[in-house]
């Protein structure tokens, strides 16, 4: 008869039995407790260290040395928006290259991204407005939000009807 196949257990040993398999479990239970904790403790290590590495130099500029430190952080903020932009274009041409794109691909997103901005400056003109106390132009300006962010939402919810 083939020994894989038999199902029958041996007979435990001297010092084997249903407590080792218990001590066993227990062993590896408490070995994946101990990595996890020990993976804790290394994250908040890790943290430390960049909290120390990166937002000292850069609490220490700003206090010493703001106009530099303001200028640093907007060139900061400025080269990541035009990286971020020049990766999903250059996706999207490498996309349009191989004809995994609709042909009014381009539109849609402009359009999209067009009437993001154009929303996203009329609250900002709300606003300042009201913060400069103008009322009456503030009052417009939040009508003229409201309907624009109302245009947004029924032609996203349209664009999902119509993939569906």
């Amino acid at each position: 008869m083939n020994n894989q196949h038999n199902r029958t257990a041996a007979p435990p040993r001297d010092g084997e039995g249903p407590h080792r398999a218990l001590l066993h479990r227990l062993t590896m239970g408490y070995r994946v407790v101990f990595r996890s904790l020990l993976a804790l403790v290394a994250l908040v290590g890790a943290t430390a260290a960049v909290a120390v590495v990166i937002v000292f130099p850069l609490w220490y500029g700003a206090k010493n040395a703001p106009q530099l430190y303001s200028t640093g952080v907007v060139t900061i903020l400025a080269a990541l928006v035009v990286a971020v932009a020049v990766r999903a274009i250059v996706r999207l041409v490498r996309r349009t290259q191989r004809g995994e794109l609709q042909s009014r691909f381009f539109q849609r997103r402009l359009r999209a991204f067009g009437m993001t901005v154009l929303t996203v400056a009329m609250g900002y003109l709300a606003a300042v407005l009201a913060v400069r106390g103008y009322p009456l132009a503030a009052i417009v300006a939040t009508v003229v939000f409201l309907v624009l962010i109302g245009l947004a939402a029924s032609r996203r919810t349209a664009s999902h009807a119509s993939s569906r």
